[in-house]
């Protein structure tokens, strides 16, 4: 079996738009149920390497934009709340100080927070976790929350 913090490195390395097929493919293949165990396992980063286009895969990168669009938004609201853990911030305080040890340690970080949190599949929630790191890699702003809340603008 494959460890998540393995496996966010490996997802690291591959484009978004391959992300975000092989989001759409495992949600199709989950069907409705995204919170169904999924796991990490079952993600081939070397197939995501070499996606050819049209028909299915058309369909899956559409359905893997439109899901990461709304996941996440939840996972910003989860995450960049008033407090949403209860703990003082000290959960985002680590995840700040995990990107700035490399963007792979911090989804290495979200994605155990966003299967426990919203419930989602393990692989679900690596692909997830890799795209927002991907996201906010991009912007701008002091904070995670800040460059976070930037990226989905």
């Amino acid at each position: 079996m494959t460890d998540i913090n393995d496996l966010v490195q490996q997802l690291a390395e591959v484009d978004e738009e391959a992300l975000q097929i092989q989001l759409g493919k495992q949600a199709q293949r989950l069907a409705a149920d995204l919170t169904e165990s999924a796991s990490i396992d079952s993600i081939d980063v070397e197939m995501l390497e070499a996606v050819p286009r049209g028909g299915d895969t058309d369909k899956a990168l559409e359905l893997g934009q439109r899901l990461f669009k709304r996941l996440n938004a939840e996972a910003y609201d989860l995450m960049c709340g008033s407090d949403p853990f209860g703990d003082g911030g000290k959960t985002m305080q680590q995840i700040e100080a995990a990107y700035k040890g490399g963007s792979t340690q911090a989804a290495g970080v979200i994605a155990p927070i966003l299967v426990a949190s919203l419930g989602l599949a393990p692989a679900i929630a690596a692909i997830i976790s890799t795209l927002i790191v991907q996201k906010f890699a991009k912007a701008t702003g002091d904070t995670i929350c800040g460059m976070w809340k930037e990226s989905i603008n």
